[in-house]
């Protein structure tokens, strides 16, 4: 992927670089083995979400967003914003993501290169575990959690699907285990309907993940 394809992926609007955004000119490779903690949660299927997946077949089952501490990963620690729509794709469900946001450089240029991430540059406040804000240029999503319960282990595989420049969709691999905590979530988002219609406020079903540890795999 040359550097005006990575600077150019499909994502919705609020995934744009800025023009003089300064950017590292390599990142590692794939696969990334990460620790993390986080809080997500489910959304409703919708026609916007559909229209935010773009070109990844498949009907829209879900939609999942979370608010993710990084610990430790190849480029370092970093903070993150992520928004998921899962597909129903032949016999499985694969997810694609049209929107996410870091506020590591570095990050940026390894998720564009390595997955065809749509990554962008925000600020963040908070922990995943109690209230959390990412902040983007005419963005914001901020959450506040209520944990229920008692925490249990979980093991996760999936697939993620993106569209790639020039070449259709590629996927990868990517698998988390940790515990998962169950909870309450309420979020609010301002922005535009492009994001807000899908990656939608109120309150969700969620979880609290703790001592997460993840593995994404290379694109093929």
């Amino acid at each position: 992927m040359d550097r005006d394809d990575m600077l150019n992926l499909r994502g919705v609007p609020q995934t744009a670089l800025a023009g003089d955004v300064d950017l590292p000119g390599e990142a590692p490779p794939a696969p990334w083995r990460t620790s993390m903690r986080a809080v997500v949660w489910q959304g409703s299927p919708s026609r916007a979400a559909r229209q935010a997946a773009g070109p990844v077949a498949g009907r829209v089952a879900t939609v999942v967003g979370g608010l993710i501490s990084y610990d430790d990963t190849p480029v370092g620690p970093y903070d993150e914003i992520v928004g998921v729509v899962g597909l129903l794709s032949g016999r499985g469900v694969a997810a694609t993501v049209p929107f996410i946001a870091v506020d590591s450089p570095a990050s940026v240029v390894g998720g564009r290169v390595n997955w065809a991430l749509p990554k962008t540059l925000a600020h963040f406040t908070g922990t995943p575990a109690t209230k959390m804000t990412a902040e983007g240029r005419d963005w914001s999503v901020r959450v506040s959690v209520h944990a229920l319960g008692f925490s249990i282990p979980f093991r996760t595989r999936g697939r993620l699907v993106q569209p790639w420049p020039g070449s259709g969709t590629r996927h990868a691999r990517v698998s988390m285990a940790g515990k998962a905590r169950p909870a309450l979530v309420r979020v609010h988002v301002e922005a535009d309907p492009t994001l807000s219609g899908w990656l939608r406020g109120g309150w969700h079903l969620g979880a609290v993940l703790e001592n997460v540890t993840g593995e994404f795999g290379r694109a093929v």
